[in-house]
């Protein structure tokens, strides 16, 4: 990574860019990703080819834009707490690998509770109620449950990004410093890099995923919102559904993610 103790505002806005670029080129997944969690028995394959069918490519983008409106502040978020937290943990004496690891929790944590939980309420409804807009489902989750509505599965959200971003950030760094002692191109660390850590952490708290989704759901919509319910009446299968995309699209999300930031930190802001 690239923080060099100053200008902060270059993080965020390496950040931010980063976040815009890899939620457009891959947004579509994650629309499959959360219908296949809801409790769709589909394939991915299946599900995205009825969707296309029945609504064109324009339906995979539904509950894209409240998600686009906060990604930018969120990728910010998540790298700037990074590099901040990562930096004077260090400074303070503390060991590199519980350093990264705490970084990325922390960085994670922080974007859920400031912004991740509320648009992850508003994306899942979206999704869900087809003939709403998504000005529409926040009006909808503000009258019936009021500011809390928009923090509902609040806990599984903060587990998912603090978990989701320790490894990641954790995993990329000490895979990116291996390949760059050996003398790979900056493309070729990135991507390498980004690519296995984001899979693992992707596959790895996929079964919080499928909580937070179901928390998210309208009421009454689901019965079976925790562990112990999925498990008992759908089985662990259900814990893992959407697991392997979600996990594929990673891979490119995280790729074109810290590909952006590196090269805008590198060769445009910090440099």
């Amino acid at each position: 990574m690239n923080y060099n103790g100053n200008d902060l505002y270059k993080n965020l806005l390496s950040g931010g860019i980063s976040g815009f670029t890899s939620l457009t080129a891959t947004y579509p997944t994650e629309y499959v990703k959360t219908k296949m969690q809801m409790g769709n028995t589909k394939s991915f394959l299946k599900i995205f080819g009825e969707e296309i069918k029945n609504g064109g490519l324009k339906v995979m983008y539904r509950g894209y834009f409240p998600t686009l409106l906060s990604i930018v502040p969120r990728a910010a978020i998540n790298y700037t707490v990074y590099e901040f937290c990562y930096y004077n943990l260090l400074a303070s004496g503390y060991n590199k690998h519980l350093s990264n690891l705490s970084a990325g929790m922390i960085s994670g944590a922080t974007a859920a509770s400031l912004l991740a939980t509320s648009v992850e309420n508003i994306k899942t409804q979206n999704i869900y109620f087809k003939d709403k807009t998504a000005v529409e489902i926040v009006k909808k989750i503000y009258w019936e449950n009021g500011i809390k509505g928009f923090y509902r599965g609040f806990l599984p959200t903060v587990v998912k990004e603090s978990t989701t971003y320790g490894l990641r950030f954790y995993i990329y760094t000490t895979i990116y410093k291996e390949l760059d002692v050996k003398g790979y191109s900056l493309f070729t660390k990135t991507v390498i890099s980004s690519a296995i850590a984001g899979f693992v952490s992707s596959f790895l708290n996929n079964p919080i995923d499928v909580v937070q989704t179901r928390k998210q759901m309208p009421k009454n919509v689901v019965t079976n919102k925790t562990f112990k319910e999925i498990l008992k009446n759908e089985g662990i299968k259900s814990l893992y559904r959407g697991s392997i995309i979600r996990a594929i699209r990673t891979i490119p999300a995280a790729g074109i993610s810290f590909l952006t930031y590196e090269l805008l930190c590198k060769k445009i802001f910090i440099e």
